[in-house]
């Protein structure tokens, strides 16, 4: 299985699911972990691929299927509306059936990796 992790190491506001993965990483042995610098880099082979992110205004892990659900959050940076267009994109031209992004909490508790672990094992 892949993940598709997105943030921004810089950013301490968006840099959770880069810290989370890595711990998740020495606890699912046959997941890659594939980081996403640039939205204009990702394209997924999956026609549901699953994604990483962390998410303003959450406080537990949370799954979205819909870009209905994903939020513009513009004050802090391009980064949410673009991955909301691509993804808006990729549905339309019909190089993905869906997604699952497996949204976190921007500042990441232990909670939130025992949560990401339960979703990650049933997806």
């Amino acid at each position: 299985m892949k993940i598709y992790v997105f943030g921004n190491n810089d950013l301490d506001i968006d840099n959770s699911a880069i810290k989370l993965s890595k711990k998740l990483s020495s606890h699912f042995k046959d997941i890659e972990f594939i980081y996403i610098n640039d939205i204009n880099s990702f394209s997924p082979n999956e026609k549901v691929p699953i994604l990483l992110d962390s998410a303003s205004n959450i406080s537990k892990v949370i799954v979205i299927e819909s870009t209905d659900k994903l939020q513009t959050n513009m004050n802090t940076s391009n980064h949410d509306f673009d991955l909301n267009m691509t993804l808006k994109l990729l549905l339309k031209l019909h190089k993905i059936n869906g997604f699952k992004a497996i949204c976190i909490p921007q500042t990441l508790t232990d909670q939130d990796i025992s949560d990401s672990i339960e979703v990650i094992s049933q997806l």
